[in-house]
Order: structure tokens, then C-alpha cells, then sequence
């Protein structure tokens, strides 16, 4: 087995920004190889060890085939199994994630899609360089404010807790958000400053979600040429559905103003790197 991959492709795009949406996209690109799990958080298992130790990997497992009856079984069953017998042995390092993908047929890219990978710093990048020879990683930003109340209502259906946007009480709110688990997705700042220090300008897309929404198929051909595989037909119904898309709940009256000081030095921060920003994150400025 090789050491290392002729090509990865890793988004590291913010929770709630389009990443399961690029997930249907991408999986479907005959260039493109995902594992059995759209994200293996491997690079990131020692920032976040609880991801990666054999009970998070056995719930994966148990969570896979838990809901599913004989009959709906996938018809790779078998091969399927396989992996999960390579996702549950031990250690995990890095033969065991190059094995991960070991069923690749052939196609240019080995995919990993991890949120997670968006808190990669200088040693944890450094890794990732030395698995492959050809690294390609885009990171997906969303309007702030909007990103910030997905994600919220995510973590609320997620563990299954009741959500009456009429009853939140903003402090209550504010420390929700503001936990260390939630608030690291929307320091985008910090996450552009360290692709810029620890890759080089062809390793990485800085991307939006807005210019995604306006234009997929325009923003995907760009992907393609970034990535340098070849022009795909996507699903037409594919392009404009939306995927893992939290519950519609109208966001409250207060809910900006919570976030809006922090959320400006961040754009400031943003735009100071180089970035131009879409026209609709204005708003959080008060344009």
C-alpha cells in the first residue's frame, strides 16, 4: 500500500456554509473519491480527540447500519462492513487513514471533507503536506450573522432539544453561540490567515457561499479548474437543492445585535488579508 496519496482534496469549509451541498456535488465527479464517511477528521484527531477514539467510531458504525432494515441495505453491503472493519481497528495513524481509502478505483482525488480541518495549525498542516504530493484544500465562508443562527438551530435539532424562536432568552443565546465548540466556525479571520501562512497559493480556495448560491454551476467549473480534472455534468435537481438545510425558523430581533462588534472587527480582519467580501455581508456594518 502507498504511504502517502497522489492527490487530496480536502474542505475545510465553516458548519453550515454549503459543505454537504459541495459533498452531493463532488461524489459524483468521476475524479473525485470520498471513503465511506464524508468526514474522517483525521488531521484533526489531536486538536479533538473525542472525534477519533474507538466509542466516536463505534457510534459511526452503530449509527450507519442502526436504522437500516435487511432490505435497505446498500448493495456494497459487504465492502461497506469492510470499512468499518478498517475504521474500528487500531492505531490510527497514518497507515490506517491511507487505508481508509484503499478501494479508490482509480480516480485523481481521495476526498475528505472536514469541518474540523478548519483549526489545522503550522504542525498539523505540516502533516497533512507530507501525505500527498498534490494537496488541494478550499475553505467555504457564509454571511456571518446567517451562518451563525444555522448553525445554531443545527446544534439545537441535533440533540434533539425543543426550539421556539419566540421563547430564546438572549442571554441564554449568547453563551450557547459564543462556546468554544460554536464560535470557532465563525472566527473566519483566523482560518484564512493560516491557509495563507502554511500553504501555498495553489493549495488553496478562499470561496463564498453567496457567489456558490448565484451561480453553482459558474462556481463549480472554477472548482474544476482549481482542482485540474475535467468539466462534469452535475444533476440538474443536484445544483439548487438544498442539503442538510437546518429548519426554517425566523431568526429573532436580537439575534444580530448579540454578535454585530465582533462580527465587524472580524470583516475588517477579512478584508485586511486581501479578501473581497460579498456585497451582503454589509448589512452587519449597518451599509
Amino acid at each position: 500500500m502507498p504511504k502517502k496519496f497522489d492527490s487530496l482534496f480536502l474542505n475545510i469549509g465553516a458548519m453550515k456554509a454549503g459543505t454537504t451541498w459541495l459533498y452531493s456535488m463532488m461524489s459524483t465527479h468521476p475524479d473525485v473519491f470520498f471513503a465511506q464517511r464524508k468526514e474522517i477528521h483525521y488531521f484533526a484527531a489531536d486538536l479533538y480527540p473525542d472525534q477519533l477514539n474507538r466509542r466516536s467510531r463505534f457510534r459511526h458504525f452503530k449509527r450507519f447500519f442502526g436504522f437500516m432494515k435487511p432490505d435497505t441495505f446498500p448493495p456494497n453491503v459487504e465492502e461497506v462492513v469492510r470499512w468499518f472493519s478498517d475504521y474500528l481497528a487500531e492505531p490510527v495513524d497514518d497507515a490506517w487513514y491511507r487505508q481508509l481509502f484503499e478501494a479508490n478505483p482509480g480516480k485523481k482525488y481521495c476526498a475528505d471533507f472536514s469541518n474540523l480541518y478548519a483549526s489545522l495549525g503550522k504542525r498539523e498542516w505540516k502533516h497533512v503536506q507530507a501525505m500527498t504530493d498534490n494537496l488541494k484544500v478550499v475553505y467555504i465562508m457564509r454571511h456571518p450573522v446567517k451562518r451563525l443562527w444555522s448553525h445554531y438551530k443545527f446544534h439545537h435539532f441535533h440533540n434533539r432539544e425543543p426550539l421556539n424562536a419566540e421563547q430564546l432568552n438572549p442571554v441564554d443565546v449568547n453563551r450557547k453561540v459564543r462556546s468554544k465548540a460554536m464560535w470557532r466556525s465563525a472566527v473566519y479571520s483566523d482560518v484564512t490567515k493560516s491557509l495563507k501562512k502554511n500553504l501555498n497559493p495553489d493549495q488553496y480556495m478562499i470561496a463564498f457561499f453567496e457567489d456558490i448560491h448565484e451561480n453553482p454551476v459558474g462556481w463549480l467549473a472554477q472548482l474544476e479548474e482549481f482542482l485540474q480534472i475535467r468539466p462534469h455534468q452535475y444533476d440538474s435537481e443536484l445544483l439548487t437543492d438544498k442539503v442538510n438545510s437546518s429548519k426554517s425558523i425566523k431568526m429573532p430581533d436580537f439575534f444580530p445585535g448579540l454578535f454585530a462588534d465582533d462580527l465587524k472587527k472580524e470583516l475588517k480582519k477579512l478584508e485586511a488579508q486581501g479578501l473581497t467580501l460579498p456585497e451582503s455581508w454589509m448589512d452587519i456594518r449597518g451599509q
